[in-house]
């Protein structure tokens, strides 16, 4: 396999001095990454090694990050990374140079479109977004949300979307509470919106020790019951 990355990074910083925040960086950063696996006959691999396949592509992508530096009550600093965007690409010289027989599907070298966001514009407010769209069928292929508020405890709460194109359409909800500095209860809930089921329910109790752990997991699914207890002696082994 043979591969290279180029990159490169324009920034500037803006002075802001408001509420609490004393300035602000926002950076672009465009990527070009080549790679190149040619072909090679695997005919005689073993029956537990699969195939590798030839690749051939250029992917290309900009990321965009916005970065505060603020000044806390007690005059130290912190970087709080608000906001990073990733819009990516694949093209496939390969698909590009392939022969179009009559009948033959027609040539799509233009891969998935990636995108990532990562957003946290307060302390305890985060929201992100990993989706997938297919620019030849004109759709999203792939859409994940997850919308999460958290406190310095411990406590956390996040609602989270699911999809994927003809198969999946979830709601999933996941809450944590530290009850106390040992003992953390944490509640799991997937709801499947094509079908309206629940897909999963899971309830978790964690306990810790100084010297140990022990995690009590009880799941329900639409045909099982898991029960699970898991122990472990800290720095030995589970």
């Amino acid at each position: 396999q043979f591969g290279t990355t180029a990159s490169t990074e324009i920034a500037r910083v803006f002075h802001v001095g408001m509420g609490g925040i004393e300035k602000v960086r926002h950076a672009i950063k465009p990527e070009l990454t080549y790679t190149f696996i040619p072909e090679a006959s695997q005919g005689n691999l073993p029956n537990y090694l699969s195939a590798i396949p030839a690749q051939h592509t250029v992917t290309y992508g900009v990321t965009n990050t916005v970065i505060t530096r603020l000044r806390e009550e007690d005059g130290s600093v912190r970087y709080h990374e608000m906001m990073r965007l990733l819009l990516s690409q694949t093209y496939d010289i390969r698909e590009s140079r392939r022969d179009v027989a009559a009948g033959a599907a027609d040539r799509r070298p233009f891969g998935l479109v990636n995108l990532e966001l990562d957003l946290n514009p307060m302390r305890y407010f985060t929201f992100q977004a990993r989706n997938l769209y297919n620019i030849n069928a004109g759709a999203w292929a792939q859409t994940n949300y997850d919308l999460t508020v958290f406190d310095d405890r411990g406590d956390s709460a996040t609602l989270g979307y699911r999809y994927t194109q003809s198969s999946i359409e979830e709601i999933n909800v996941s809450l944590n509470a530290r009850v106390t500095k040992s003992l953390d209860l944490a509640y799991i809930l997937r709801r499947n919106l094509k079908d309206h089921k629940i897909v999963e329910s899971t309830v978790r109790a964690n306990y810790r020790s100084q010297c140990w752990l022990l995690e009590l997991t009880v799941t329900d699914t639409p045909n099982d019951r898991g029960i699970m207890i898991y122990f472990a002696l800290l720095g030995m082994g589970a």
